[in-house]
Formats: structure tokens, C-alpha cells, sequence
């Protein structure tokens, strides 16, 4: 298509034109700038007509035309450009997922207005197949094709046929060590007939430099690899070793830092700390370093290289010398407070070998440096803190001499927010926690711009900025004893939404994530609803990531941007599991969840699980769960659920007084409803759950005992928690209460009134968050509310503590133990029941830490009791302690915890040990 537009350029001509100057009125604006820019010369005298054939290159260039033709008729001259069509719309055919539509078409550059040049065309095709084989498409096809419709629309069409995949047929080793090429080319064997990417050969090179690394070829290098096209789209990789050497350290002379321990600091394994050329060298540098570091600084290394063929044996000869303890600090200069006060503080501030006062040099400076930071950061913003010197007692014992001028305190004068007009001083200052006439502390003036920023965007002020925080956020006088704290403030518009646009969703209603939103059409949008609408939406389950913003405008009134990628909705799950409770218990389950039914976040889940007690040979516990998630109940943001469950378990309370296995077969229904307050608050209520139990024994199918439970109830739950797997602070809070009585469904006496509830807290005790406090408080009570005397509470509603999840130490459900409750179970009844009511505490502590990347553990202390007036418990507080280990992998967490009785009964187990792999 041609589109014809004219920039007219009134000029007179030197004599072959009869004019004398150009009149550039009429001209583009882009292109008489670039002109005045970059040729000048141009437009200005004398006017001859090389100058005129200049000029009318130089717009050609500018305008990208096809053609540029100049008219000279009447002597006015105007230039008639013919510029190059424009693409108007672009497909991809192909067998293509649309992300891998997406990649090509973003690689290529093709979409609607982009100039139809062949020269564009041909470097597309080329940036396509260069894309095409790094994923291993080495032959693939690609043709371009144009059409022009009757409108003269240009219609791209890119056609591309992949062709097969290259794959890898062998991998080739070559290195002066014949036993290192057999061992890599036996250890890359799972890389072979895999497709030849570009990825894939990076994986590969990785892999090797990693293995080589771990098998401590500690100066081997991979170089890059090669590859030869063989037929039927295989390929032969070739792998080059450089220096392949295997090094063996052998450790003499070391008794104060074990052998594992230089290793573990050295970390050999890991490719990223190589060495260079000289590896004895290096190799002394780090470990004495590593003395250095546990305060050994006289220590000695000397190393002797044993040559063999391709290997290398280094003796490494230690002395270690005394480990050097600091006898007492002194501190010289000029300050404020007792001497005592800035020894403690260096020991606080220090890493932990200052503070179990020992001498390492790096470490001393380092705390230093902390130490003038933290003076400056409470006023004194002169401060000096130095190192006077160390002097020595023995050659195991020193005193460390100090240097510190704290200098003048600066106080804070005032505090100005300049063109805070939303807020008054009063209330911005009380936010901000800033208090004038006090000492200018830095840390709390970056606490406060954080509290400022806050205040505003939780008042809709999304574009809120504070201008100068980099820069004269503070201004001193009177020789620094004074400062005024300016937040020069650009409040920009309260944000109100005007509309709201979804996009990413396919499978997912529009609808869906509107509902999903806290806020609507005419509502101010806060920081505070953003992040709540994130919330509800993740919660959804079907969305792999949410991004909601607002969309720039002219004034406060903003279209709002709700951006989405959609999750896989079918997802097949399964997993195993072992635990050593009632002698040892393997488990499993699969399942299948469904969670977006027509698109409408509607969830369909159905999931089996079973388990069998090593104890027991002949019965397999099952239980089968069907529920139903409806995220919109009634076209509001409450969601309602039900569920179905059937389950078939070894009553073992029952069992364990009398050699016959009874087994407890649970058939339930219950259906409640919850609502999302926030994204930290969740109200619920279960609008009716019956159960309904029989219990037989194993060599006995006929009926012996049936029972049926509905019941009732609100619950609350509070999660503030930073991770709701490995929670590292924060607290978690659920209360449930529950009424059941025969008038909704339950067997006659079932009348009870039950609470629940538990508390978590987790405390980081390091900036770090290495070491967490974590404890937990949990309580319950039931209580009889229908005929006093009947069987009103069942076993099920009772409450036992043991095992695991409660009191570790003990075994499941130890306490009470059946011999305290045998007075609660009827005649001819497997069932125990409380006629009056019961309680329960419970209180756990953890000290948490990491050991090895995810291999951690904890000190534990367990504490807890059961109370049932109607019948005698004695010393019911039962307590116990100890230590756990665990490993995350990805088939759960594997857990290894002792707990040791702390009120050991008579006939009882000093404690006993708890193990299970898999999360269940």
C-alpha cells in the first residue's frame, strides 16, 4: 500500500530556481529537528542545487520512504514521499504451545506496524531458526509469506515446520585420564538420546564441572563442548577435560579443628570456588584462614605435593598453635557512658567469637566498623572508634586496647513535611514516631520514611513519593548540633478506581476475579485492598501468579490492571509415607483435584489414602474423601464446601485391652461455609457435619456398636505467619467451637458443647532468622449439656495427648492410658464415654536451627494434661524434653526426634523415639 503525504518546503533557488532561500513552514517537525541536528549546513546560504539533492537525501533517509520525489513546478519546490507499507496483522502456523507462539513471535520482531522491508523479513527468519535450534530444531522450516487484502491490508503469515528434534546419540570424553573419561562417560549416560538444546549442553557442561569438582579434580576444566550432526537426527557431543588430575589431601598435625571441619569451610565441592594456578598456595591461604577465623593466628601450613600419574597426593603438615583468648578490653578517649557500657556493646554487636572473646583480627575490625555505624546511627555522626592495639600477655592470652571519640550529639530541631496537605504535622509525626528535641537517630529516620510511605498509600495515595529521600533528607546546622529532618513530599492524586480491566485469563470468568477483588468501580484503591485482592485471588488456587496495578491517567481516576497466569486446573497428586508410631506405620495417598470447573473456580476433589500398621497383617486402613468447593456462595465472596468421607482405621484404644483387632468404620457429611476478612483473617461455620460410626471386630463383620455425631459450630482462624509450611516468625491462631445434640441428627445423650483452639508463635532470635523460638499453646474442653449422668460425650469427642504432633516422648495417645479410663467404658461397650465434661493444655517450645543447608533441627520441650473430674488421674501434668532432627526433601520432611520422659511413671519407658518420611 502506498500511503502519499507531502512536506512542502517553500524555498527560493539560487539562478537555476530563481530564489534565494528555503521556507521550511510546511516541513515535518521530526524531521526539520533531525535536519537542524545533524546537518545544518543544509538550511542555510548559499543555496546551490547539490545542496537541494543533499536535502532531499537526507529526507529519504529520515522518513524511511520507499520513494522521495521533489517538484519544482512554479518554482516551489515539494517533496512527494511514497512511503513503505506496513504489516497489519501477523499469524504463526505451526505445531506451537501458545508459549512457545508467544518466544517466536517475540525473537522474530513481527507485529502490526512494523515496515514490510525484505531486509526485516529475511533477519526474522534467521533470528527464528537461530531460536528454533537452541531448543534442538537444528532443520526446522520457515517460510514468510505477504498478502494484501482488497482494503490493501498486509497480512504476515509465518509458517514454520519444526522437523524432528536433534538428539544426543553419545557423549565422547577426551582427557589425558583414560579412568576419568570411562567414569564421566558411565555418569553422563542419562543425558544421552535427549534433545540437543542449547540448555541441555549447558546442563551438561554444568554437570560435569560439578561432578569433577566433587571428586576433587579440583583444577579440571570443561571446555566448550562440540557436537557432530550424525543421520537420522542424532548427534555425537564431544566433552574436551583440561588439567583432568584427581588431588587426595591428607591432613597432619590438626587435633583442635578436625579434618571434616577444614573441608566443610573449605567447600571443595562447590564449582564456584575454583582455583588457579598455583593450588598449594591457595589451598595454604584458606586454611589459614580458617584458623585465623577460630582464632589460631600463629597457626602454620606447609604443604608437599606427591606426583603420580594423574594424580596428586598433598600432605598437608598443620601447627596449629594456641587458640589466642582475649583477657580484658580497655577503652580509651572520649565518651559518654561507663567503660563497661561499649565493651558490652562491642561484645553484642560482634560476631561469636568476640563475643566468647577470642582474638580474631577480621572479626574485631569488622565490629568495629558496626560500632561507629551504631554510634553515628544514635547522633553521634563524628564518632571514631579504633583499634589502639593488642597487647600481649603470654602466647595465648592478650588485651585488646580501645579508641573512641563519640564526638557531638546531633539533635533533631524539627521535623518538616513540606506539601503534606492531606495530613496534618501532628498525625504525621505521631505515624513516623519521629520526636523533636530528641537525639537525630539515622535507623529510625529510615524506620519512618518506611511508616510515612504506608500512611499515604493506605490512604489511596499510590503515587506518593518522597522527593528528596536520597538527597537533603536532612539538613544540619549550629556546627552539627542540631538538623531539621525535611520529607519534601509529592503526595500526587488519591487513586480512585474508574474501571477495572482482567487480563491473562483463558480458562477463568472475567467474573471470577472481579468477585475475587476488594475493591470496585468508585472505591479508593489502597495498598492495603491491593494486597488483599492478591490475596483472595492466589487463594483461589488457580492462578500461578496475580499482579494488580494501576494504569496511568490524567488525573486520580484510574483504570485498575488485574493481570493473571492461570495454573494448570487438573492436578494428580500422590505420595508416601512411613512413621514408627503403634510399631511402625507405612502410608499413602493419591488424589485428583479439579479447580477450575467451568472456569468459575468451582474445586471437585476426590482422594484416597491408605495405611498399614507393621503390627498388623491382615487389615489395610483405608478412607476415601469426595468434596466440593463453591469459591461464590449466593454471588458473594463466601465460599461453602462440602465434603464426603469414608474411612475403615483400627480402633487401637479399643484393641488394646482385649486380644481382639476392632476396627472403626466412620461414614461422614458436612457442609459450612468461610469468608475471607483479609488476607490474614478467615471466618467460618460449619453448618452441619453428622458422623456416623460402627465398630466390629476384625474376625467379626456383624454390627457390635453403632453411633452417630452431628454437630455444629463457628470457627476463627488468624495466620500471620511469613511461610505457611517453614514459618520463621509471625503467629497462628484457629478457635473452633462445636455444639451437638440428637435435634440435628446425633444418637440419643449425644449432647455436648466442645472448644478448641491453639496459638503459634515464632520468634527469629537472629537477623538472620537461623535460630527461631517457635512455641505453641493449645487447649480444649467439652462439657456435658444435655442430661447430667448420660453417655454424652463419645471416645471421638474426648481428648488424649501422645505422640508426635503432642506430647513427643510419649506414645500416640499415652494419656490418659486405658487403665485410667476403664471406669468410662460401659458394660458389653468398645467405646469410652464422659458423662460430665474434660479439658485439655498443652504447651510446646522449639529452639530451631539449621545445621546444613536443609538439614536442621531442635531442642524441644513438651508439656501437657488431660483433666476428667468424674474419674481419678494422677500427676496428670506429664512432661518430657528433647532433640530433633530433620531433612526436607521432595517427598516431604524426614523427621528423627527423641523425647525424654521428664516424669518417668513406674513401668514406664524412659522416653522413646519418633521417625516418619513424607508429609501426609
Amino acid at each position: 500500500m502506498k500511503r502519499l503525504f507531502f512536506l512542502s518546503i517553500l524555498f527560493f533557488m539560487c539562478s537555476s530556481f530563481g530564489a534565494d532561500g528555503y521556507n521550511l513552514k510546511g516541513m515535518d517537525p521530526y524531521i526539520l529537528e533531525r535536519i537542524k541536528k545533524e546537518s545544518p549546513q543544509l538550511l542555510q546560504a548559499p543555496y546551490t542545487q547539490k545542496k537541494t539533492n543533499e536535502l532531499l537525501k537526507k529526507i529519504h533517509a529520515l522518513s524511511g520512504a520507499k520513494k522521495v520525489k521533489i517538484d519544482t513546478s512554479n518554482k516551489r519546490a515539494r517533496f512527494e514521499v511514497e512511503l513503505l507499507p506496513k504489516i497489519t496483522s501477523v499469524n504463526l502456523a505451526g505445531d506451537f504451545s501458545s508459549g512457545e507462539s508467544d518466544r517466536i513471535l517475540r525473537v522474530s520482531g513481527m507485529k502490526p506496524g512494523i515496515t514490510l522491508k525484505k531486509e526485516v523479513i529475511e533477519k526474522a527468519a534467521i533470528d527464528i531458526k537461530q531460536l528454533l535450534a537452541r531448543d534442538g530444531f537444528y532443520n526446522a522450516e520457515i517460510s514468510m509469506e505477504t498478502k494484501k487484502n482488497e482494503q490493501g491490508k498486509i497480512h504476515l503469515e509465518i509458517k514454520i515446520n519444526k522437523g524432528e528434534a536433534l538428539r544426543l546419540e553419545s557423549i565422547q570424553i577426551e582427557s589425558k585420564n583414560s579412568e576419568l573419561n570411562k567414569k564421566l562417560k558411565n555418569e553422563l549416560e542419562d543425558f544421552e538420546n535427549q534433545i540437543l538444546s542449547s540448555g541441555e549442553l549447558d546442563l551438561i557442561r554444568a554437570y560435569t564441572q560439578r561432578y569433577l569438582q566433587e571428586q576433587r579434580y579440583l583444577q579440571a576444566k570443561v571446555l566448550e563442548p562440540s557436537y557432530e550432526m550424525l543421520s537420522s537426527g542424532k548427534a555425537s557431543l564431544k566433552l574436551k577435560i583440561e588439567k583432568p588430575v584427581l588431588y587426595e589431601l591428607s591432613f597432619y598435625g590438626n587435633s583442635d579443628i578436625s579434618k571434616s571441619k577444614i573441608l566443610r569451610e573449605l567447600d571443595l565441592d562447590n564449582p564456584s570456588k575454583n582455583f588457579g594456578l598455583d593450588l598449594s598456595a591457595e589451598l595454604r591461604t584458606r586454611i589459614a584462614a580458617i584458623y585465623r577465623k577460630e582464632a589460631y593466628p600463629k597457626s602454620e601450613i606447609d604443604i608437599k605435593e606427591l606426583a603420580g600419574e594423574n594424580k596428586v597426593t598433598l600432605r598437608i603438615e598443620i601447627k596449629e598453635g594456641p587458640q589466642v583468648k582475649i583477657f580484658s578490653w580497655h577503652v580509651r578517649g572520649s565518651y559518654s557512658k561507663e567503660e563497661q557500657y561499649y565493651i558490652d556493646l562491642i561484645q553484642r554487636l560482634g560476631s561469636s567469637s568476640i563475643a566468647n572473646e577470642k582474638l580474631v583480627e577480621e572479626d574485631l575490625k569488622t565490629v568495629l566498623k558496626n560500632m561507629n555505624v551504631f554510634l553515628q546511627n544514635q547522633g553521634y555522626l563524628s564518632s571514631v572508634t579504633e583499634l589502639e592495639r593488642i597487647k600481649w600477655i603470654n602466647d595465648s592470652t592478650v588485651e585488646v586496647y580501645l579508641f573512641i571519640e563519640e564526638g557531638v550529639l546531633t539533635k533533631l530541631n524539627k521535623v518538616i513535611f513540606k506539601n503534606a496537605n492531606s495530613f496534618n504535622k501532628d498525625s504525621l509525626l505521631e505515624i513516623t514516631e519521629l520526636e523533636e528535641g530528641g537525639p537525630l537517630n539515622l535507623n529510625n529516620i529510615e524506620s519512618s520514611l518506611s511508616k510515612l510511605k504506608a500512611h499515604y498509600l493506605n490512604h489511596a495515595y499510590l503515587d506518593m513519593k518522597v522527593e528528596n529521600q536520597n538527597t537533603n533528607l536532612i539538613q544540619y546546622f549550629d556546627e552539627n548540633r542540631k538538623a531539621n529532618l525535611i520529607f519534601n513530599i509529592n503526595e500526587g492524586d488519591k487513586i480512585e478506581v474508574k474501571n477495572v480491566i482482567v487480563s491473562g485469563t483463558r480458562l477463568t470468568k472475567d467474573s471470577v476475579v472481579l468477585k475475587s477483588l476488594a475493591f470496585e468501580s468508585g472505591e479508593y484503591l489502597t495498598l492495603e485492598r491491593i494486597k488483599n485482592s492478591e490475596s483472595q485471588l492466589q487463594k483461589l488456587g488457580i492462578f500461578s501468579k496475580v499482579d494488580i496495578r494501576p494504569l496511568p491517567a490524567n488525573d486520580g481516576k484510574r483504570p485498575v490492571l488485574v493481570k493473571v497466569n492461570e495454573r494448570n486446573p487438573g492436578v494428580f497428586t500422590f505420595g508416601p509415607g512411613i512413621s514408627d508410631e503403634l510399631g511402625g506405620t507405612v502410608r499413602g495417598f493419591t488424589g485428583v483435584v479439579y479447580k477450575n470447573l467451568g472456569g468459575s473456580a468451582k474445586v471437585i476433589q476426590a482422594r484416597l489414602e491408605i495405611q498399614k500398621k507393621l503390627s498388623e497383617d491382615s487389615f489395610l486402613e483405608n478412607k476415601i474423601s469426595l468434596s466440593y468447593l463453591e469459591p461464590f456462595l449466593f454471588g458473594e465472596r463466601l465460599k461453602g464446601r462440602t465434603n464426603f468421607s469414608f474411612s475403615q482405621n483400627i480402633d487401637f484404644l479399643a484393641s488394646e485391652t482385649t486380644t481382639n483387632t476392632y476396627i472403626k468404620e466412620t461414614k461422614e457429611i458436612n457442609f459450612s461455609m468461610e469468608k475471607d476478612i483479609n488476607r490474614y483473617l478467615k471466618l467460618g461455620w460449619n453448618l452441619w457435619g453428622i458422623s456416623g460410626t460402627r465398630r466390629f471386630e476384625l474376625d467379626r463383620l456383624d454390627d457390635q456398636e453403632k453411633l452417630q455425631v452431628a454437630s455444629f459450630g463457628p470457627f476463627l482462624e488468624m495466620d500471620y505467619r511469613d511461610h505457611p509450611f517453614t514459618p520463621k516468625s509471625g503467629t497462628y491462631t484457629r478457635f473452633n467451637l462445636d455444639y451437638a445434640t440428637p435435634g440435628l441428627g446425633s444418637s440419643e445423650d449425644i449432647h455436648y458443647l466442645r472448644a478448641t483452639g491453639a496459638f503459634n508463635h515464632y520468634i527469629p532470635l537472629t537477623e538472620d532468622r537461623y535460630f527461631v523460638l517457635a512455641y505453641s499453646l493449645r487447649g480444649g474442653y467439652v462439657e456435658n449439656v444435655g442430661k447430667p449422668g448420660t453417655y454424652s460425650i463419645p471416645q471421638d469427642e474426648m481428648f488424649f495427648l501422645g505422640g508426635r504432633a503432642t506430647l513427643r516422648g510419649f506414645e500416640l495417645s499415652e494419656i490418659p492410658n486405658t487403665s485410667e479410663i476403664s471406669s468410662l467404658k460401659p458394660t458389653n461397650s468398645s467405646t469410652y464415654y464422659v458423662t460430665d465434661k474434660t479439658y485439655f493444655g498443652l504447651v510446646k517450645i522449639e529452639l530451631r536451627f539449621p545445621i546444613y543447608k536443609d538439614f536442621g533441627a531442635a531442642l524441644f520441650y513438651d508439656g501437657g494434661l488431660v483433666e476428667i473430674p468424674e474419674i481419678a488421674i494422677e500427676d496428670p501434668y506429664r512432661h518430657s524434653a528433647g532433640i530433633g532432627l530433620r531433612l526436607y526433601t521432595p517427598v516431604g520432611p524426614v523427621s528423627l526426634e527423641y523425647g525424654l520422659k521428664l516424669d518417668k511413671k513406674t513401668g514406664e519407658d524412659d522416653g522413646r523415639i519418633h521417625f516418619s518420611i513424607g508429609a501426609f
